[in-house]
Protein backbone atom coordinates (compact mmCIF):
# COMPACT_ATOMS: atom_id res chain seq x y z
CA UNK A 1 0.00 0.00 0.00
CA UNK A 2 1.06 3.60 -0.79
CA UNK A 3 2.35 5.60 2.29
CA UNK A 4 0.25 8.47 3.33
CA UNK A 5 3.14 11.59 3.19
CA UNK A 6 0.47 14.71 3.71
CA UNK A 7 0.97 16.40 6.97
CA UNK A 8 -0.86 19.54 8.15
CA UNK A 9 1.53 22.41 8.62
CA UNK A 10 1.16 25.90 9.84
CA UNK A 11 -0.73 27.79 7.97
CA UNK A 12 2.03 30.62 7.38
CA UNK A 13 3.64 27.72 5.71
CA UNK A 14 1.36 27.03 2.91
CA UNK A 15 2.04 28.32 -0.37
CA UNK A 16 -0.01 30.68 -2.06
CA UNK A 17 -0.13 28.95 -5.60
CA UNK A 18 -0.87 25.38 -3.66
CA UNK A 19 -3.71 27.09 -1.61
CA UNK A 20 -5.40 28.63 -4.23
CA UNK A 21 -5.30 25.49 -6.35
CA UNK A 22 -6.30 23.25 -3.74
CA UNK A 23 -9.56 25.56 -3.18
CA UNK A 24 -10.13 25.85 -6.40
CA UNK A 25 -10.22 21.71 -7.08
CA UNK A 26 -12.53 20.77 -4.03
CA UNK A 27 -15.11 23.24 -5.04
CA UNK A 28 -15.19 22.12 -8.58
CA UNK A 29 -16.18 18.67 -7.35
CA UNK A 30 -18.12 19.29 -4.30
CA UNK A 31 -20.22 21.24 -7.20
CA UNK A 32 -19.89 18.43 -9.82
CA UNK A 33 -21.41 16.03 -6.40
CA UNK A 34 -23.54 18.33 -5.36
CA UNK A 35 -25.76 18.69 -8.63
CA UNK A 36 -26.48 14.51 -9.01
CA UNK A 37 -27.69 14.50 -5.43
CA UNK A 38 -31.85 15.03 -5.90
CA UNK A 39 -31.70 13.04 -8.65
CA UNK A 40 -29.75 10.38 -6.70
CA UNK A 41 -32.98 10.87 -3.83
CA UNK A 42 -35.21 10.28 -6.25
CA UNK A 43 -33.90 7.08 -7.22
CA UNK A 44 -35.65 6.76 -11.02
CA UNK A 45 -32.22 7.03 -13.00
CA UNK A 46 -29.54 4.64 -11.88
CA UNK A 47 -26.87 7.54 -13.76
CA UNK A 48 -27.35 9.59 -10.70
CA UNK A 49 -26.14 7.53 -7.87
CA UNK A 50 -23.04 6.51 -10.89
CA UNK A 51 -22.29 10.17 -11.15
CA UNK A 52 -22.08 11.15 -7.96
CA UNK A 53 -20.22 8.24 -6.10
CA UNK A 54 -18.06 9.33 -9.06
CA UNK A 55 -17.84 12.44 -7.94
CA UNK A 56 -17.54 12.08 -4.37
CA UNK A 57 -14.41 10.00 -4.76
CA UNK A 58 -12.85 12.40 -7.10
CA UNK A 59 -13.49 14.78 -3.88
CA UNK A 60 -12.21 12.59 -1.78
CA UNK A 61 -9.10 12.81 -4.14
CA UNK A 62 -9.27 15.83 -3.88
CA UNK A 63 -9.17 16.80 0.24
CA UNK A 64 -6.80 14.09 1.07
CA UNK A 65 -4.07 15.22 -1.82
CA UNK A 66 -4.78 18.67 -0.40
CA UNK A 67 -4.90 17.90 3.42
CA UNK A 68 -2.35 20.35 4.29
CA UNK A 69 -3.73 23.32 2.24
CA UNK A 70 -6.89 22.87 4.19
CA UNK A 71 -8.06 23.65 8.01
CA UNK A 72 -7.30 21.01 9.70
CA UNK A 73 -10.56 20.55 11.88
CA UNK A 74 -13.15 21.44 9.43
CA UNK A 75 -11.19 19.22 6.93
CA UNK A 76 -11.46 16.07 8.70
CA UNK A 77 -15.28 16.59 9.39
CA UNK A 78 -15.66 17.10 5.71
CA UNK A 79 -13.46 14.11 4.70
CA UNK A 80 -15.95 11.91 7.37
CA UNK A 81 -19.48 13.11 5.66
CA UNK A 82 -18.26 12.69 2.02
CA UNK A 83 -16.89 8.90 2.76
CA UNK A 84 -20.02 8.03 4.79
CA UNK A 85 -21.75 8.71 1.38
CA UNK A 86 -19.59 7.38 -0.82
CA UNK A 87 -20.21 3.96 0.72
CA UNK A 88 -23.68 4.01 0.92
CA UNK A 89 -23.68 4.74 -2.89
CA UNK A 90 -21.09 2.13 -3.84
CA UNK A 91 -23.38 -0.80 -2.37
CA UNK A 92 -26.46 0.80 -4.58
CA UNK A 93 -24.13 1.27 -7.51
CA UNK A 94 -22.86 -2.54 -7.53
CA UNK A 95 -26.38 -3.52 -7.00
CA UNK A 96 -27.19 -1.32 -9.67
CA UNK A 97 -24.90 -3.13 -11.92
CA UNK A 98 -25.43 -6.46 -11.11
CA UNK A 99 -29.05 -5.88 -12.29
CA UNK A 100 -28.33 -4.14 -15.26
CA UNK A 101 -26.02 -7.79 -15.84
CA UNK A 102 -28.75 -10.08 -14.86
CA UNK A 103 -31.22 -8.18 -17.31
CA UNK A 104 -29.11 -8.80 -20.42
CA UNK A 105 -30.35 -12.60 -20.46
CA UNK A 106 -33.94 -12.00 -21.46
CA UNK A 107 -35.59 -14.66 -19.74
CA UNK A 108 -38.26 -15.08 -21.86
CA UNK A 109 -36.20 -16.12 -24.33
CA UNK A 110 -34.18 -18.73 -22.39
CA UNK A 111 -35.04 -22.26 -22.02
CA UNK A 112 -38.01 -22.52 -19.95
CA UNK A 113 -35.37 -25.02 -17.15
CA UNK A 114 -33.25 -21.75 -16.73
CA UNK A 115 -35.71 -19.52 -16.24
CA UNK A 116 -37.01 -20.00 -12.43
CA UNK A 117 -33.40 -19.04 -10.85
CA UNK A 118 -32.28 -16.32 -13.11
CA UNK A 119 -35.44 -14.79 -12.01
CA UNK A 120 -35.11 -15.64 -8.72
CA UNK A 121 -31.57 -13.99 -8.89
CA UNK A 122 -32.86 -10.81 -10.03
CA UNK A 123 -35.65 -10.12 -7.47
CA UNK A 124 -33.35 -11.30 -4.58
CA UNK A 125 -31.60 -8.08 -6.28
CA UNK A 126 -34.10 -5.96 -6.86
CA UNK A 127 -35.26 -6.79 -3.00
CA UNK A 128 -31.87 -5.79 -1.60
CA UNK A 129 -31.83 -2.00 -3.94
CA UNK A 130 -34.99 -1.25 -2.86
CA UNK A 131 -34.00 -1.58 0.46
CA UNK A 132 -30.43 0.20 0.56
CA UNK A 133 -32.50 3.02 -1.55
CA UNK A 134 -33.37 4.22 1.87
CA UNK A 135 -30.47 4.06 3.22
CA UNK A 136 -29.05 6.20 0.05
CA UNK A 137 -31.54 8.62 0.76
CA UNK A 138 -30.59 9.24 4.29
CA UNK A 139 -27.04 9.77 3.80
CA UNK A 140 -27.41 12.34 1.17
CA UNK A 141 -29.73 14.22 3.13
CA UNK A 142 -27.48 13.65 6.25
CA UNK A 143 -24.90 15.44 3.89
CA UNK A 144 -26.99 17.88 3.20
CA UNK A 145 -27.82 18.47 6.77
CA UNK A 146 -24.53 18.77 7.73
CA UNK A 147 -23.70 22.17 6.21
CA UNK A 148 -20.72 20.43 5.29
CA UNK A 149 -21.48 22.12 1.43
CA UNK A 150 -22.19 25.79 3.14
CA UNK A 151 -18.66 25.24 4.93
CA UNK A 152 -16.27 24.52 2.20
CA UNK A 153 -17.59 27.11 -0.09
CA UNK A 154 -17.57 29.49 3.16
CA UNK A 155 -13.50 28.21 4.51
CA UNK A 156 -12.65 27.84 0.83
CA UNK A 157 -14.13 30.22 -1.11
CA UNK A 158 -11.61 33.41 -0.32
CA UNK A 159 -8.93 30.53 -1.32
CA UNK A 160 -9.58 29.93 -4.79
CA UNK A 161 -7.41 32.51 -6.96
CA UNK A 162 -6.30 31.86 -10.42
CA UNK A 163 -3.24 29.70 -10.96
CA UNK A 164 0.32 30.37 -10.79
CA UNK A 165 3.27 28.70 -11.33
CA UNK A 166 5.07 27.93 -7.97
CA UNK A 167 8.37 25.12 -6.87
CA UNK A 168 5.96 23.78 -4.02
CA UNK A 169 3.09 22.69 -6.52
CA UNK A 170 5.37 21.39 -8.73
CA UNK A 171 7.24 19.11 -6.13
CA UNK A 172 3.34 17.95 -4.87
CA UNK A 173 2.42 17.45 -8.24
CA UNK A 174 5.36 15.20 -9.12
CA UNK A 175 5.18 13.15 -5.27
CA UNK A 176 1.53 12.40 -5.86
CA UNK A 177 2.26 10.94 -9.49
CA UNK A 178 5.39 9.16 -8.95
CA UNK A 179 3.87 7.75 -6.12
CA UNK A 180 0.58 5.92 -7.57
CA UNK A 181 2.03 5.14 -10.53
CA UNK A 182 5.00 3.77 -8.59
CA UNK A 183 2.34 1.65 -6.65
CA UNK A 184 0.54 0.41 -9.91
CA UNK A 185 3.59 -0.79 -11.76
CA UNK A 186 4.33 -2.82 -8.23
CA UNK A 187 1.58 -5.47 -9.53
CA UNK A 188 2.95 -5.69 -12.78
CA UNK A 189 4.15 -9.16 -11.68
CA UNK A 190 0.46 -10.37 -11.83
CA UNK A 191 -0.14 -8.97 -15.34
CA UNK A 192 -0.02 -12.15 -16.59
CA UNK A 193 -1.44 -14.11 -13.47
CA UNK A 194 -5.42 -14.31 -14.32
CA UNK A 195 -5.37 -16.70 -10.96
CA UNK A 196 -4.49 -13.94 -9.15
CA UNK A 197 -8.02 -12.28 -8.48
CA UNK A 198 -7.04 -10.44 -5.46
CA UNK A 199 -3.95 -8.93 -6.65
CA UNK A 200 -5.64 -7.74 -9.60
CA UNK A 201 -8.45 -6.17 -7.86
CA UNK A 202 -5.76 -4.30 -5.79
CA UNK A 203 -4.22 -2.89 -9.14
CA UNK A 204 -7.68 -1.31 -9.94
CA UNK A 205 -7.52 0.30 -7.08
CA UNK A 206 -4.46 1.65 -7.62
CA UNK A 207 -4.84 2.69 -11.29
CA UNK A 208 -8.19 4.46 -10.09
CA UNK A 209 -5.96 6.59 -8.00
CA UNK A 210 -3.48 7.25 -10.41
CA UNK A 211 -6.25 8.48 -12.70
CA UNK A 212 -7.94 10.29 -10.26
CA UNK A 213 -4.40 12.29 -9.29
CA UNK A 214 -4.18 12.64 -12.86
CA UNK A 215 -7.53 14.22 -13.64
CA UNK A 216 -6.81 16.64 -10.49
CA UNK A 217 -3.53 18.17 -11.67
CA UNK A 218 -4.86 18.17 -15.34
CA UNK A 219 -5.60 21.88 -15.44
CA UNK A 220 -1.41 22.65 -14.63
CA UNK A 221 -0.94 20.52 -17.98
CA UNK A 222 -3.59 21.91 -20.24
CA UNK A 223 -4.29 18.87 -22.73
CA UNK A 224 -0.59 16.50 -21.90
CA UNK A 225 -1.89 14.11 -19.44
CA UNK A 226 -5.31 13.46 -21.52
CA UNK A 227 -3.41 10.53 -23.34
CA UNK A 228 -2.83 9.22 -19.97
CA UNK A 229 -5.87 9.47 -18.41
CA UNK A 230 -7.59 7.80 -20.94
CA UNK A 231 -5.28 4.53 -20.72
CA UNK A 232 -5.50 4.58 -17.12
CA UNK A 233 -9.58 4.78 -17.30
CA UNK A 234 -9.49 2.14 -19.81
CA UNK A 235 -7.24 -0.12 -17.89
CA UNK A 236 -9.08 0.32 -14.27
CA UNK A 237 -12.40 -0.62 -17.04
CA UNK A 238 -11.01 -3.40 -18.19
CA UNK A 239 -10.00 -4.29 -14.32
CA UNK A 240 -13.48 -3.59 -13.42
CA UNK A 241 -14.94 -5.62 -15.15
CA UNK A 242 -12.84 -8.49 -14.49
CA UNK A 243 -13.04 -7.80 -10.76
CA UNK A 244 -17.06 -7.80 -11.52
CA UNK A 245 -17.38 -11.59 -12.74
CA UNK A 246 -14.78 -12.31 -9.78
CA UNK A 247 -17.67 -11.39 -7.73
CA UNK A 248 -20.15 -13.06 -9.25
CA UNK A 249 -18.56 -16.42 -9.84
CA UNK A 250 -18.59 -16.26 -5.73
CA UNK A 251 -21.74 -14.75 -5.55
CA UNK A 252 -24.05 -17.02 -7.11
CA UNK A 253 -23.06 -20.50 -4.96
CA UNK A 254 -23.44 -17.93 -2.08
CA UNK A 255 -26.79 -17.10 -3.53
CA UNK A 256 -27.82 -20.87 -3.93
CA UNK A 257 -26.76 -21.83 -0.21
CA UNK A 258 -28.71 -18.53 0.99
CA UNK A 259 -32.07 -19.72 -0.89
CA UNK A 260 -31.55 -23.23 0.71
CA UNK A 261 -31.19 -21.42 3.83
CA UNK A 262 -34.10 -19.31 3.13
CA UNK A 263 -36.61 -22.19 2.22
CA UNK A 264 -35.29 -24.28 5.21
CA UNK A 265 -36.23 -21.51 8.07
CA UNK A 266 -39.70 -20.74 6.08
CA UNK A 267 -40.96 -24.12 5.21
CA UNK A 268 -38.98 -26.85 6.84
CA UNK A 269 -37.88 -28.07 3.15
CA UNK A 270 -35.83 -27.63 0.26
CA UNK A 271 -37.19 -29.34 -2.43
CA UNK A 272 -37.90 -26.26 -4.57
CA UNK A 273 -34.22 -25.42 -4.84
CA UNK A 274 -33.62 -27.96 -7.68
CA UNK A 275 -35.40 -26.02 -9.84
CA UNK A 276 -33.16 -23.04 -9.63
CA UNK A 277 -29.84 -25.10 -10.11
CA UNK A 278 -29.66 -24.35 -13.68
CA UNK A 279 -30.34 -20.96 -14.53
CA UNK A 280 -27.76 -20.23 -12.07
CA UNK A 281 -25.04 -22.58 -13.07
CA UNK A 282 -25.57 -21.51 -16.38
CA UNK A 283 -24.80 -17.79 -15.42
CA UNK A 284 -21.66 -19.31 -13.67
CA UNK A 285 -20.50 -20.45 -17.00
CA UNK A 286 -21.63 -17.32 -18.95
CA UNK A 287 -19.61 -15.20 -15.83
CA UNK A 288 -16.61 -17.50 -15.84
CA UNK A 289 -16.41 -17.47 -19.89
CA UNK A 290 -16.63 -13.49 -19.77
CA UNK A 291 -13.65 -13.60 -17.27
CA UNK A 292 -11.48 -14.93 -19.11
CA UNK A 293 -12.58 -12.68 -21.86
CA UNK A 294 -12.02 -9.39 -19.63
CA UNK A 295 -8.59 -11.03 -18.58
CA UNK A 296 -7.33 -11.78 -22.50
CA UNK A 297 -8.77 -7.59 -23.51
CA UNK A 298 -6.98 -6.18 -19.94
CA UNK A 299 -3.81 -8.32 -20.40
CA UNK A 300 -3.38 -7.18 -24.14
CA UNK A 301 -4.02 -3.84 -22.80
CA UNK A 302 -1.30 -3.54 -20.07
CA UNK A 303 1.35 -5.18 -22.67
CA UNK A 304 0.12 -2.28 -25.81
CA UNK A 305 0.79 0.68 -23.18
CA UNK A 306 4.32 -1.04 -21.63
CA UNK A 307 5.25 -1.51 -25.88
CA UNK A 308 4.19 2.25 -25.87
CA UNK A 309 5.86 2.95 -23.25
CA UNK A 310 2.84 4.83 -21.58
CA UNK A 311 4.47 4.77 -18.16
CA UNK A 312 7.94 6.29 -18.31
CA UNK A 313 6.27 8.96 -20.78
CA UNK A 314 3.91 10.03 -18.37
CA UNK A 315 6.95 10.18 -15.69
CA UNK A 316 8.64 12.56 -18.27
CA UNK A 317 5.54 14.45 -18.75
CA UNK A 318 5.00 15.07 -14.60
CA UNK A 319 7.99 16.10 -14.42
CA UNK A 320 8.23 18.44 -17.22
CA UNK A 321 4.68 20.04 -17.23
CA UNK A 322 3.78 23.73 -17.92
CA UNK A 323 1.11 25.40 -16.34
CA UNK A 324 -1.93 25.93 -18.16
CA UNK A 325 -1.73 29.54 -19.40
CA UNK A 326 1.79 30.39 -18.59
CA UNK A 327 4.72 29.85 -20.47
CA UNK A 328 6.60 28.97 -16.76
CA UNK A 329 7.52 25.21 -16.40
CA UNK A 330 6.32 23.46 -13.69
CA UNK A 331 10.18 22.36 -12.55
CA UNK A 332 11.43 22.85 -9.39
CA UNK A 333 14.73 24.52 -8.55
Amino acid sequence: MRKETNLHIPAGLIDPAEAAFAATAVLERLKMMVSEADGTKEGSDIEFVHRMRVASRRLRTALRVFADCLPRRPHKVWQRMVRRITRSLSRARDLDVQLEFVARYDTPRLKPRLRPGIERLELRLRQQRAGLQSEVVKRVEEFEASRVVESIEDQLGPMAESMQASNALCRRVRREIAGHLEEVLGFRAYVDRPECAAELHKMRIAIKHLRYSLELFRPLFEDRLDPFIDKAKAVQTLLGDLHDADVWIELLPGFVRAERQRALEYSGSDRGLPRLVPGIEYLKGRVTALRRKHYREFARSWHQAEADRIWERLAEVAGEGTMAGSQSPITSS
